[in-house]
């Protein structure tokens, strides 16, 4: 199911009286992007470095490290 189908079916269900499948409500966070864009800061560093870098992840206001 394409992204568009997604979002039309999670916000008025397939049809009349139909529940949504709890998949087609999964979608991402704000969160999940801000994970990947960080993933892609440091793997463009390690590039730029030729060897791997830490890849600990801390969200703004979190004094708690992540994996």
């Amino acid at each position: 199911m394409d992204q568009h189908k997604k979002v039309r079916y999670g916000m008025v269900g397939g049809g009349p009286g139909d529940e949504p499948n709890k998949l087609a409500l999964d979608f991402p966070t704000v969160e999940d992007g801000a994970r990947g864009v960080h993933f892609i800061h440091k793997a463009i560093e390690s590039g730029k470095n030729k060897k791997w870098v830490a890849m600990d992840y801390n969200p703004p206001g979190s004094n708690a490290k992540n994996p």
